[in-house]
């Protein structure tokens, strides 16, 4: 009689507190994976193009290769194939001193760089040269110098149609430079007919 009490007591437990014996572990089944809420996404980067960074080491003027002046490095930017340069100037005073043949501009040749003015170009459809400085008051590209430049100091050739030529001059000072012409290769200069144009920066925008 005892344990069959006890058989009923337990069956009592059991059904107040909703245990099962009888009743088996259930397997969770696995959800499919789902191709149509997990797709691979390709994710386009930004455009990277070939660029460099031109540091000049000296702060006089030379056209001999590898002097590391200020000309030097326009000479560089002007010929490489990258579509961006960016040419970083220390604090100091870069001096422009190395004049054209009998002193005077020379427009003969429009691309040419190592004497005179500091003509910038580019063969590329697109392109873009940054002349950083230290700030206005520390990078200054001095053409006023003793031995006078007796030219302009940039002059931006190239924006033609179909050609952009992005020049930036960012913190830093151009002291001196002087105009007796257009610009235009072939003209005469300190002629009566034709105008001074662009003593600092010339930007030569053919139509």
């Amino acid at each position: 009689m005892a344990s069959l009490h006890l058989v009923e007591a337990i069956n009592q437990l059991k059904s107040l507190f909703g245990w099962n014996t009888n009743s088996r572990r259930r397997s969770v089944r696995q959800q499919p994976w789902d191709s149509a809420h997990r797709r691979l996404r390709v994710e386009s980067l930004e455009d990277r193009r070939m660029l460099a960074v031109l540091t000049p080491t000296i702060f006089t003027d030379s056209n001999i290769a590898g002097a590391g002046s200020l000309r030097n490095a326009i000479i560089s930017a002007n010929n490489d194939t990258n579509a961006s340069d960016t040419i970083q100037l220390r604090a100091g005073t870069y001096a422009l001193t190395l004049q054209n043949a009998g002193g005077t501009q020379d427009n003969t040749s429009a691309f040419g760089s190592s004497t005179g003015d500091l003509d910038i170009f580019s063969a590329l459809t697109t392109k873009t040269l940054i002349i950083q400085g230290a700030g206005r008051a520390n990078t200054i590209i001095n053409a006023n110098t003793a031995t006078q430049l007796l030219d302009r100091v940039f002059q931006i050739i190239g924006n033609t149609p179909g050609h952009t030529l992005n020049v930036q001059f960012k913190n830093l000072t151009i002291n001196g430079g002087m105009a007796f012409d257009d610009g235009t290769a072939g003209t005469t200069p300190f002629t009566t007919d034709v105008v001074a144009e662009g003593g600092g920066i010339l930007n030569q925008v053919a139509g």
